[in-house]
């Protein structure tokens, strides 16, 4: 190729190929448009799946490498609860996938004293006085 030809990206096979190979205003590269219909829809949706799982993985695997990150941070000083405050190793929280981290920001045995409490009628009043009493409990006292 020289410099004036610019490479193009079949949509069929998804490979880069000079501009001339391909006929004008044509997206497919000239092998591919030599194919039969069904030969040539297969393997387009073969290059579509490629990319599909390309661009999951390297997400997740980015999402992951975040979450290990933060996991090993969490393990050196710990994670601070949400409910009491206190600053707890990892292990003390359920998996909660959605969350950055990927652990619920109120530890379990806050977790559980909040469940037994709100099943109670005026419970969500009572859990906000204990919360505010376990807070108050935390090394900072906030």
């Amino acid at each position: 190729m020289t410099k004036r030809e610019t490479a193009v990206n079949c949509l069929c096979c998804g490979q880069d190929k000079p501009s001339w190979d391909y006929s004008p205003g044509s997206h497919t590269c000239t092998l591919c448009s030599m194919l039969p219909i069904d030969q040539a829809v297969i393997k387009a949706r073969g290059t579509a799946q490629r990319e599909f799982l390309f661009a999951t993985q390297t997400k997740q695997g980015r999402k992951q490498a975040r979450i290990n990150a933060k996991l090993e941070k969490y393990k050196a000083i710990g994670k601070r609860c949400t409910a009491c405050h206190h600053l707890k190793q990892p292990e003390a929280y359920n998996a909660c996938a959605p969350q950055p981290d990927g652990l619920q920001p109120i530890c379990r045995t806050c977790n559980q004293v909040r469940a037994q409490l709100v099943k109670e009628p005026g419970g969500l009043a009572l859990w906000h006085a204990v919360r505010d009493g376990l807070r108050k409990s935390s090394p900072e006292g906030k």
